[in-house]
């Protein structure tokens, strides 16, 4: 009776140990005075994450973090609030971003977060400056955050001054597994390469939900060939839905290259920069939806660019607006395109053309046109 009373209370004394194992620990800047110190805490970020078992949430208190984080483990890390709502700041180490991974799918990339191999791994209220990132032209590019391999949301985070000779991004999610990250409720301005960018070389690997952002890409005009708010390359599946993106420097508000998403209720403002044309969605080859979008396609812009053979998904309910000179939905510039249904649109006052599309293999009937003097409705390749 002795040895079975005993094996039972070490059992129940494990199992507590376990209920109890992942809670909740603080990570406090060096002079902070708004911490919750009855939790366990630790001076950096960083310190936090690696202290930590999985599961657990670090609460980050108000102040400036110069640091570079890896976390390899699935957790909650999320800005403290405080009575002053200061914000939690994560900044790039004095003397520039050292810390780097070689993905085979991206490359060399510098981070600020790095979420690898791992998940969920949330993220909340944390904003981040790439200012003094130090990294020399070609050497790879900047992330914000960075989930390789790895699953997750990111929410209520600020992005801004991830520049970095046309490598500058705010969120990179890439996998070759079974991954899904959102990203929702968030800024990103001033970079100069992507806002977002999912991307996969196996199908229906990465589910990439991008909801509710507001993205404004003007961190150089165009200068290294264009910035993008979104960039979807590979069979990247998800929903792109009611965000706002604005400035698109000569670049596309989205890129979709072969994904397999839905792109529906948006707000694009193309560039107001006078330099090579802007798109505010272009579309190339795969499955997507786009629809129910609002576009201003900008001056000498595309509203919607279509271009390789798609392969399911349509183009529908959009209203496009011209500029000065902008266009609305082609179908030729960027090489010819095939197997796209685009109908029920609604573009007004493009004055280069209406449509432009090939004579055949599309349905691209019937859409509504407003026209302002004598721009031609629609147009041959």
């Amino acid at each position: 009776m002795f040895r079975v009373r005993f094996l039972t209370v070490l059992v129940t004394t494990m199992f507590l140990g376990t209920l109890s194992f992942a809670r909740t620990y603080v990570a406090y800047a060096v002079g902070s005075t708004s911490c919750n110190m009855k939790l366990v805490g630790y001076q950096t970020i960083q310190a936090a994450v690696n202290a930590v078992p999985s599961g657990s949430t670090i609460e980050v208190c108000p102040g400036t973090y110069p640091e570079q984080v890896v976390i390899s483990k699935p957790l909650m890390l999320t800005g403290a609030v405080s009575e002053t709502s200061a914000e939690v700041l994560i900044q790039i180490p004095v003397g520039g971003a050292t810390g780097n991974v070689y993905d085979g799918i991206i490359g060399s990339v510098y981070y600020q977060i790095l979420v690898s191999s791992t998940g969920p791994v949330n993220i909340t209220d944390i904003a981040f400056d790439g200012t003094g990132n130090n990294i020399p032209d070609g050497y790879g590019d900047l992330a914000a955050i960075f989930y390789e391999e790895s699953s997750g949301t990111v929410n209520g985070v600020s992005v801004a001054n991830e520049v970095d000779f046309g490598g500058g991004m705010g969120i990179i999610a890439a996998a070759n597994t079974l991954q899904t990250v959102t990203v929702e409720n968030s800024d990103f301005r001033s970079f100069d390469g992507l806002g977002i960018w999912g991307k996969t070389y196996t199908p229906s690997s990465l589910t990439l939900n991008v909801k509710s952002n507001t993205i404004n890409d003007t961190g150089n005009n165009g200068v290294y060939g264009g910035t993008d708010g979104v960039l979807l390359l590979g069979s990247v599946s998800g929903t792109i839905e009611s965000n706002l993106v604005s400035g698109s420097g000569n670049g596309f508000g989205m890129l979709l290259n072969g994904s397999a998403a839905t792109v529906t209720a948006n707000t694009i403002v193309a560039s107001t920069v006078d330099g090579p044309p802007n798109s505010g969605i272009e579309v190339n080859g795969g499955a997507n939806t786009v629809k129910s979008n609002r576009i201003l396609s900008g001056p000498i812009g595309v509203g919607i660019v279509l271009t390789g053979t798609a392969t399911g998904g349509s183009v529908t309910g959009n209203t496009i607006t011209g500029g000065y000179s902008g266009y609305g939905i082609d179908m030729c510039g960027q090489g010819t395109a095939s197997g796209f249904t685009v109908t029920g649109n609604t573009i007004v006052d493009t004055p280069g053309f209406g449509l432009r599309r090939p004579a055949s293999g599309n349905t691209t009937a019937p859409n509504t046109y407003f026209v302002d003097g004598a721009t031609p409705v629609v147009a041959g390749c």
